[in-house]
């Protein structure tokens, strides 16, 4: 299901005169309307448990090791991947 976004606005400036502004959008409500969509967001939902997954377990090894965690490289890229994963995360219910 598709609609439509529309602004019409005028401006009066102190000059005299009118600017009209226009701006039209098409909006898609509904995430899934065909058979790929349905695939894609079948991905979206698995990306999303395997997220959740690895924060808890990162924040498990967190309570886990305490400050020593800190202290190996490879912990702080798996921190650095799932921050930006998370950050994905939240940014997908946005658009």
């Amino acid at each position: 299901m598709r609609a439509s976004y529309f602004r019409i606005i005028a401006e009066f400036p102190p000059s005299g005169g009118m600017k009209p502004h226009s701006d039209f959008k098409a909006l898609k409500f509904f995430k899934i309307t065909s058979k790929w969509d349905a695939i894609i967001f079948g991905f979206e939902i698995n990306f999303m448990f395997f997220i959740l997954y690895y924060t808890f377990r990162m924040v498990y090894q967190m309570f886990k090791q305490k400050l020593l965690f800190f202290y190996k490289f490879w912990n702080l890229v798996d921190l650095w991947i799932v921050t930006v994963r998370n950050s994905i995360f939240l940014i997908s219910f946005y658009t």
